[in-house]
């Protein structure tokens, strides 16, 4: 008698439990697919306030806000752009235009690219595409491996993404879970998923909440509070905390240990890269790519002198189809009184920052033959 079974009295015996551990798998796929992959369940199921519903909400607000007559200006950035330009405010500098506000807070530029990408996969008309940077990237943390970007990403990408994204970051443990996003996208949205069956009520009122969102965002009228006036020593250090509460004082020690540091070093190749991509899809809609440069922080004598433009973007202000605004275009913002926070500009700074963005945008699509009425900012 033969010490092992036959191959085919083997397989009699696990063609069964094979058998159905493939119609599992391929259960499960399908379901994954139809849940996530299609993107179901981001557009309606996903917690809006999170990462990967925060994402989604822009491609949205994009479809429903975007004119193909009059132009479209498409903004992006992050909280600071955000908090810093109010689309109904440029729109009575610019009253031809249709500006929408697509910025993501905590975003970098490689969610930017995803965003437009699925705008431009929407069919979402445009003209003009905005982006709010600092001219001088600061602070020593890597945006490569920006952690937030898998969670952004989720609801933007699909699997022909599935090696270019995840080899986008140099760090391994975050590279594993940008492919999590890809390959297993139900154990990426586990715990949104989770909160969805434990509380279904509350999630019915948070999505309905998104629509009021869509409806109402450009109502928002930014923050009114300010910064207080400090003194510093030679040392960028404040002399006295008497006039600053416990959160400004919080958040500016925080903004001082960010100017403190070394910058990344490959930050600057990091944005070049990303807005580089960025402007393809720009340059593939015939459309054009202004860059403007943040408001650094509320008190100028503790910022780097040096607010040149990096040379990434220098290189990018040779391309025909790109204009780089001066690196001092919103310079004067740099003060207590514009500045809500350590970062953010209030509300009478994004009054300023719009008007003065949507003439300086007017003035650069006149140059390009795209119709605009600009009145006095």
């Amino acid at each position: 008698m033969p010490p092992f079974d036959s191959l085919c009295l083997v397989w009699r015996r696990l063609r069964h439990p094979v058998g159905l551990a493939v119609v599992v798998l391929l259960g499960w796929f399908l379901l994954d697919s139809i849940l996530y992959r299609s993107g179901f369940y981001y557009r309606f199921l996903a917690e809006p306030h999170s990462n990967a519903g925060a994402a989604m909400l822009r491609p949205l607000l994009a479809r429903r806000n975007a004119t193909e007559v009059p132009p479209t200006v498409l903004v992006f950035g992050d909280s600071r752009v955000g908090q810093g330009f109010s689309p109904p405010t440029a729109a009575s500098v610019v009253s031809d235009v249709t500006f929408v506000n697509v910025a993501v807070p905590g975003s970098t530029a490689r969610t930017w690219y995803y965003l437009l990408r699925k705008m431009v996969r929407d069919e979402v008309p445009f003209d003009v595409v905005v982006v709010g940077v600092p001219y001088q990237p600061t602070g020593a943390a890597r945006w490569v491996d920006w952690s937030l970007d898998p969670a952004f990403m989720a609801s933007l990408t699909d699997l022909r993404d599935a090696r270019e994204f995840p080899a986008s970051f140099e760090d391994p443990d975050i590279r594993r879970r940008a492919r999590h996003a890809f390959w297993l996208p139900a154990l990426q949205m586990q715990q949104d998923t989770q909160a969805l069956f434990a509380s279904p009520r509350e999630r019915w009122r948070s999505l309905r909440g998104k629509r009021w969102w869509l409806a109402h965002v450009d109502d928002y009228p930014g923050e009114d509070a300010h910064m207080p006036a400090l003194e510093f020593d030679g040392n960028r250090q404040v002399r006295d905390w008497s006039r600053a509460t416990a959160e400004q004082r919080a958040a500016l020690e925080q903004h001082l240990q960010i100017l403190s540091q070394e910058p990344a070093a490959d930050n600057e190749a990091f944005l070049g890269h990303w807005l580089g991509r960025l402007l393809g899809l720009v340059r593939g809609n015939g459309a054009r790519l202004i860059i403007f440069p943040l408001p650094r922080g509320p008190y100028p004598e503790i910022l780097p002198r040096d607010n040149v433009p990096s040379a990434a973007l220098s290189a990018l202000a040779q391309e025909p189809d790109v204009t780089l605004l001066p690196a001092d275009f919103l310079a004067d913002l740099e003060a207590p009184g514009y500045f809500f926070d350590a970062l953010h500009a209030n509300s009478t700074a994004r009054a300023i920052v719009s008007r003065r963005l949507a003439a300086a945008v007017a003035e650069v699509m006149a140059a390009d033959g795209i119709r605009s009425d600009a009145s006095q900012p």
